[in-house]
């Protein structure tokens, strides 16, 4: 799946590996005589920096380059034996990943799944999300030099990028509390017990909870986050009821939110 800036010819219409090989060897040679030219155009034109395309032929033209030469060190030596390997064809399907991510973006998840299938097998709770595989993607760890595929490498960067910030905010990424995060953790105490408010007619109640919800959405939680913030204010719901609905409340504590809750409450003492 070739990415755009680069498609020259069809891709091939079956699996033989004869056509296969074939359209690797004609994409890599394009895309590497092609590079230099289309190189300057991205600079000159601001579309991509030095440094965008430094990444560009580290992480994708130089691999394009290792295929087209093994291809033709096969032909030359009429020795199929010295095509190319396991580690440089899962490279290959990575560089093309890697382009993806400055040509075309909307084709990540398919590549993610071709390149990575063990983060799909992996229970949906511990599975990494899409950015998660994107960073591990972009920091270009699976193109180290050594012996382990880069799948692996992959998916591994991908399941440590899933774990670094699943607690963002409470705790940093040595597993310490963190100093600027600590006002987080006292989010449920920041909520009165229910019983501490006094009773609401049942209109009055409808009044108030549509009063907190508008405070939740306008503070940019989705409805059923604002409506776990209800729930958190009048009805005692806790983290552990709800921890993603908590996480996103969490997230816009610093801003006027929970100021607002606060002075909702207090006006109904």
């Amino acid at each position: 799946m070739p990415e755009r800036e680069f498609e020259y010819f069809p891709s091939p219409e079956n699996e033989d590996d004869n056509e296969q090989i074939a359209y690797q060897f004609l994409y890599c040679s394009s895309a590497v005589d092609e590079w230099p030219r289309f190189r300057r155009e991205l600079e000159e034109s601001g579309a991509k920096t030095s440094k965008q395309c430094d990444d560009l032929e580290t992480n994708a033209i130089n691999i394009f380059r290792e295929v087209r030469d093994a291809i033709l060190a096969a032909i030359g030596s009429d020795d199929p034996a010295v095509m190319p390997q396991a580690r440089l064809l899962d490279r290959l399907v990575h560089a093309h990943a890697f382009m993806a991510l400055h040509a075309n973006p909307a084709s990540l998840l398919e590549y993610r799944r071709m390149s990575c299938p063990q983060i799909d097998s992996l229970p949906r709770s511990r599975q990494p999300d899409q950015g998660d595989f994107n960073k591990a993607l972009w920091e270009g760890k699976w193109n180290a030099s050594g012996d382990h595929m880069p799948a692996e490498i992959t998916g591994e960067e991908a399941l440590r990028s899933r774990l670094s910030h699943e607690m963002d905010g409470l705790y940093n990424t040595y597993g310490r509390l963190d100093p600027a995060a600590t006002g987080f953790v006292v989010l449920d105490e920041l909520f009165p017990a229910p019983e501490s408010l006094p009773p609401l007619s049942t209109v009055h109640l409808a009044f108030v909870r549509a009063k907190l919800r508008s405070i939740g959405t306008r503070a940019g939680l989705t409805k059923s986050h604002a409506d776990f913030m209800v729930r958190m204010a009048l009805d005692g719901a806790k983290q552990a009821d709800d921890p993603t609905a908590w996480r996103a409340i969490r997230d816009r504590k610093r801003g006027p939110l929970l100021a607002n809750v606060q002075n909702l409450l207090n006006s109904l003492r």
